[in-house]
């Protein structure tokens, strides 16, 4: 059998994935199956990232560390307008016995993230976040105590749209705390969607819930048209948002 040539086959790949970032451009919201495979063409970086993002996948890396692009029937979203939260946990909010900053930590908080037994983090995933995060694309929402880390979490913006990573936590409610006052800073700025990826039974305390993969889509788009934009990074006021 005769094998191609490297200049042809190096050629050859790069006419694939030109193919594959033009279809991806103007593919439609209900062809999820052929987004994600060409995605999977595309040379995982911060470029490719961010189409995916807008086209409602996101990425995750499996056992082995291969990279894929998942974009489930139903997603889970958090309602930034009505999230419920106990009585407890807004007492300890307003407490204020935590600082809560904005993209002062993002690589520390991302790492902790990844820092558990089963994780879809790797090396090459926190390397394209840490680029979007130098973008003001990524951001981390970290909870301080007595000038260390104890809790945080991290996601993307666009426009109105907010997609809710990942979080951990190293003391009690660390991560509630991070998510809580995440939700209010969204609410505060006006944003229109936050998304979960996935539901959990943690996450459905707040009130979220799933949305069909269409709705959903859909409500992206709206999103990222909005207007809204992620506060710059530094101090969170708690005096300044809303319950």
């Amino acid at each position: 059998m005769l094998m191609a040539s490297r200049p042809f086959t190096k050629t050859l790949r790069s006419l694939v994935r030109h193919g594959a970032r033009k279809s991806l451009v103007s593919l439609p919201f209900d062809s999820s199956l052929w987004q994600t495979l060409v995605l999977d063409l595309l040379p995982f970086d911060a470029n490719t990232a961010i189409r995916g993002f807008l086209n409602g996948q996101f990425p995750q890396a499996d056992d082995y560390g291969k990279i894929g692009w998942h974009a489930p029937a139903k997603r889970g979203v958090l309602p930034i307008e009505n999230f419920h939260v106990s009585k407890n946990l807004r007492r300890l909010v307003n407490q204020d016995k935590f600082e809560v900053r904005i993209d002062t930590a993002f690589e520390e908080v991302i790492r902790n993230c990844s820092n558990r037994q089963e994780t879809w983090l790797n090396e090459s995933i926190i390397k394209v976040y840490r680029e979007l995060n130098a973008r003001g694309i990524a951001h981390s929402i970290e909870v301080w105590q007595a000038e260390k880390l104890v809790g945080g979490l991290y996601g993307v913006a666009f426009g109105g749209y907010f997609q809710g990573e990942s979080q951990f936590s190293l003391i009690s409610n660390g991560s509630k705390v991070a998510l809580v006052q995440t939700l209010r800073l969204l609410k505060a700025h006006g944003f229109q969607l936050h998304d979960t990826q996935h539901i959990s039974a943690h996450l459905e305390k707040f009130g979220g819930f799933e949305m069909q993969r269409e709705e959903f889509n859909a409500r992206l788009i709206e999103a990222v048209v909005n207007g809204a934009s992620f506060p710059e990074p530094g101090l969170l006021d708690n005096t300044q948002l809303e319950w």
